[in-house]
């Protein structure tokens, strides 16, 4: 407050908070950089209060602006500035030790790191005798659900192949150029695992549709589920692994094309860039 700052650009502060803040800055701009592209049935609520959102390609910012909460000129196409330095290693054609990092989200209904358990590590090894997991469970499962946290951390100690990121400040997307598939469910680190190309395995409890705070049957966690294997029971989950393994691929196609409709031509390291140029044209400046 003190700083009186000419623009507050946030990944998340929650709605209120943003209001009342604003009241006390009236000349501040307020600029909306998503820390996620799940909607998760609170992406407008969350972006409302600001001046701007920025969002990763054109289908996105149609979804802000149909919504009719957004106008066109508010809703920025930058990209995602948090890939801006991921660069994915050469493929690594089914040569030496694969990789599969778990990557679930936090929610109670939607997270299949509590829905299936940690059964999951045995079924996901068991798909290759070298093949090596890394488990990062979502830095709010520590405070949210502190025993799936500390089940998950034991569990992974018991298996020599199994990796348990204690620090929850890793940044997921530090992980990608390590893994050869990704496991997730409704969080936004499966989607934006696209940018890779690789394979994606989304798990689907039944239960994950009761969490009516949630649910969002309109959002990409849900309506993009055929860009993936999809498994909703554990016993599929070996299967579907060793079958990706052996070089069947059978989502690559609408991967690629779900790849285009989230990023467009934004994944060129460019993102932060193009945030910062639009915030100095807002300023009447041709750089900031």
């Amino acid at each position: 407050m003190a700083a009186s700052p000419d623009a507050v650009i946030s990944s998340y502060i929650h709605p209120e908070t943003v209001s009342r803040m604003r009241a006390r800055l009236p000349d501040t701009f307020w600029l909306y950089l998503r820390h996620g592209i799940a909607n998760k049935k609170n992406s407008i609520e969350n972006a409302g209060p600001f001046d701007a959102v920025c969002v990763t390609g054109q289908h996105v910012a149609d979804f802000f602006t149909g919504v009719g909460f957004f106008p066109a000129e508010d809703v920025w196409i930058t990209g995602y500035p948090p890939l801006d330095g991921f660069m994915p290693p050469a493929n690594n054609s089914g040569q030496g030790p694969r990789t599969v990092l778990y990557a679930p989200t936090f929610n109670e209904y939607l997270s299949s790191a509590s829905l299936f358990g940690t059964r999951l590590i045995q079924h996901i090894l068991a798909a290759a005798p070298d093949l090596q997991l890394i488990v990062k469970l979502h830095p709010e499962t520590y405070g949210y659900n502190r025993k799936v946290w500390e089940t998950w951390e034991q569990a992974c100690k018991l298996e020599q192949r199994a990796h348990f990121v204690q620090d929850r400040n890793t940044d997921v997307l530090s992980l990608y150029d390590q893994a050869d598939i990704i496991i997730s469910d409704f969080s936004s680190a499966g989607f934006l695992f696209l940018a890779t190309g690789r394979p994606i395995v989304l798990l689907t409890a039944d239960e994950a549709s009761g969490d009516h705070d949630r649910y969002d049957p309109d959002g990409i966690e849900w309506k993009w589920r055929d860009m993936a294997e999809e498994v909703n029971e554990i016993d599929e989950l070996t299967p579907v692994l060793r079958k990706i393994l052996a070089g069947r691929d059978d989502y690559a196609e609408v991967r690629a094309q779900r790849r285009r409709m989230l990023f467009g031509d934004t994944l060129d390291g460019n993102s932060a860039a193009r945030v910062m140029e639009k915030l100095g044209q807002v300023f009447g400046r041709n750089s900031p």
